[in-house]
C-alpha cells in the first residue's frame, strides 16, 4: 500500500476543495430524520459545555487524484448533509454566524443533482426563499427530492427549534474559532 495516512480536519478546511463522487456510490438517501439526528447530536455537543474541544463525525474517506480533486470513497451522506446545513446557514435567520465555507461536490452521471446543489450556493434572504427556488427545479431524481424534503422540513419547523439549534451550533463553532 502506497503512502496512506489519515488526518483529522475541520469543516473549515473543506473550503475550496472539490470532491468527486463516482457512480458506484449510492445516492443521497438521508431523510429529515437523519439530518435531524445530526442537528440534535451537534446541538447536544455544544450545549453540554463539557471539556471536549472537538466534535468528530464518522470518517469521510477520500483519495487525492492527480487533478487536485478528492475522490470520495466513504462519507458521501455526511458530506452532502454538511453542504446542505452550510447552505441553510447562509439563507437562515442567522446569516451573521454563517461561515464562508464552500466546497464542490461532483457526482458522476448526476448532473441534475449537481444543478440542485449549485442552487444552494446562491444568496437568499431566508430559508423560505431558498425553499421556493428549489421547488422550481425540475427534480425527478430521488437525491434531489431528499434534499428538498429536508429543507422543507427545516423551513416549515413551526416553533423554529431546528433553526435555533443550528444557530447555536454554528455560533459555538465561530466562538471556538475566534478563541483559537
Amino acid at each position: 500500500m502506497a503512502n496512506q495516512s489519515a488526518e483529522m480536519i475541520s469543516i473549515k478546511e473543506l473550503n475550496g476543495k472539490t470532491f468527486y463522487v463516482p457512480a458506484y456510490q449510492r445516492g443521497f438517501r438521508w431523510s429529515k430524520q437523519q439530518v435531524l439526528e445530526l442537528i440534535e447530536d451537534l446541538y447536544n455537543f455544544v450545549s453540554r459545555n463539557n471539556k471536549q474541544k472537538i466534535y468528530s463525525l464518522q470518517p469521510i474517506v477520500v483519495k487525492k487524484r492527480d487533478d487536485d480533486i478528492y475522490e470520495l470513497i466513504d462519507g458521501q451522506q455526511r458530506l452532502t448533509a454538511i453542504y446542505i446545513l452550510l447552505a441553510l446557514f447562509k439563507a437562515g435567520h442567522f446569516k451573521k454566524f454563517a461561515p464562508n465555507i464552500k466546497y464542490t461536490l461532483l457526482f458522476e452521471g448526476k448532473e441534475t443533482f449537481e444543478e440542485l446543489l449549485d442552487v444552494l450556493n446562491e444568496e437568499f434572504k431566508d430559508i423560505e426563499t431558498l425553499n421556493e427556488k428549489l421547488c422550481q427545479q425540475q427534480c425527478r431524481d430521488i437525491d434531489s427530492k431528499n434534499v428538498i424534503n429536508i429543507i422543507k422540513f427545516i423551513s416549515s419547523d413551526d416553533d423554529g427549534k431546528c433553526e435555533e439549534k443550528l444557530c447555536d451550533v454554528f455560533r459555538y463553532g465561530l466562538e471556538r474559532t475566534e478563541e483559537n
